[in-house]
């Protein structure tokens, strides 16, 4: 980082912290329905139920998605020793990574480990909530970035859909990474995402962002057209 620009290195710290921040904000409310959310504290929250400003397992495999980038060879198996190495139930897991890291410990191939909760692996959000690493390291070379962001969520997300998010989301942070420092539009960004991705159903579900976007669609509409749920989509 000590030969990048400081505003690159800034956007790195942030993308970082952010995920930390952002994952301690919502940890209260963690497995809640939007309905449930609304219903008890409207769109500001209090925080309670948990420790205030605890993480959970998302900024916990981040962190352990950042040590893994600073390897040479960077394939599942050296990743998923990692995850299982670091692993703390205390933090939150979901059932269906607690169940890889589970398998993984008693020796299964993170090959097969992550396939068994669901037909084809899960669909879960995890592997998008920890991937800014891989969009840090690889902003600027596209095929490199794909190619790790895949890695790291086939280990515990290994359906399409969770794959899918993963990549969109690394595509995103490495979109704004790239620019040059002016305000990004919001509209071409999402533009940008729809053609860069080969799901379906993301394509389907990011048509739906540009009509939110040009049609100014207040954050009820928002939520009920994109959905509010613990999958990648």
């Amino acid at each position: 980082m000590a030969s990048r620009s400081p505003r690159l290195c800034d956007s790195f710290r942030g993308s970082l912290l952010g995920t930390a921040v952002g994952d301690a904000l919502g940890r209260p409310l963690k497995g809640w329905s939007a309905a449930r959310i609304a219903r008890q504290h409207g769109r500001v929250c209090e925080m309670l139920g948990h420790p205030r400003g605890r993480y959970t397992e998302d900024t916990e495999t981040m962190i352990v998605l950042s040590e893994w980038l600073l390897e040479e060879a960077l394939d599942g198996e050296s990743f998923a020793r990692r995850l299982r190495d670091r692993y703390d139930p205390d933090r939150d897991y979901g059932r269906t990574t607690t169940d890889v890291m589970r398998r993984l410990r008693a020796g299964e191939s993170f090959e097969t480990a992550g396939e068994h909760t669901f037909p084809r692996g899960s669909f879960g959000n995890g592997a998008a909530a920890r991937i800014a690493p891989c969009a840090l390291r690889f902003h600027h070379e596209p095929e490199a970035l794909a190619r790790v962001a895949e890695t790291s969520a086939m280990v515990t997300h290994s359906h399409p859909l969770g794959v899918a998010g993963a990549l969109a989301q690394a595509r995103q942070i490495a979109r704004v990474l790239e620019s040059t420092g002016e305000p990004l539009d919001p509209l071409s960004l999402v533009v940008d995402l729809r053609s860069a991705t080969t799901s379906i159903e993301f394509r389907q579900k990011l048509r739906a962002v540009e009509e939110c976007l040009a049609r100014r669609s207040p954050p009820n509409v928002v939520r009920d057209r994109l959905g509010a749920n613990a999958t990648a989509l």
